[in-house]
């Protein structure tokens, strides 16, 4: 038996261990690595031109309401109601949204808080004028649900 019969495939081998492109890889990873733990010059954020003027952060506004809370009760919840309630409300400065409404003082029945927290979230509060769009406040309010607004 010869050698090419007994090892038919050995060219093949001898190419499939030749170097492969793979391996001209490694300067550019060793150039990352380089880049990586050399020590950068630090960040500074550039100026953003929607900036908070300093002078509207320390007023303090007084708003009202634009469209108040209106209240779909039926007579026996009223009377099982205990009022007042006070509400936690989460409010877009600039448009004057309520997007966010919780109870700190309950009704008594979760029917009724339900209500008051969708009454609330559909009712609006007046803008507060030049400020930014994602600029929020948190309100805390007592509401009267046996006297309505």
């Amino acid at each position: 038996m010869s050698k090419k019969q007994f090892f038919p495939s050995l060219t093949a081998l001898v190419l499939a261990c030749a170097p492969s492109p793979v391996f001209a890889n490694d300067q550019k990873i060793d150039a990352l690595l380089q880049s990586l733990t050399t020590p950068q010059k630090k960040y500074v954020p550039s100026a953003l031109d929607y900036k908070i003027d300093p002078k509207l952060l320390e007023k303090s506004y007084e708003v009202n309401w634009l469209i108040p809370p209106k209240f779909n009760f039926t007579a026996t919840e009223l009377k099982a109601a205990q009022s007042p309630v006070k509400v936690k409300m989460t409010v877009i400065a600039s448009s004057g949204i309520i997007a966010k409404v919780e109870i700190l003082k309950s009704t008594g029945s979760k029917v009724l808080d339900a209500k008051v927290i969708d009454a609330v979230m559909r009712a609006k509060l007046e803008s507060i004028p030049m400020v930014d769009r994602n600029i929020t406040y948190t309100l805390i309010h007592e509401l009267e649900i046996n006297k309505p607004l």
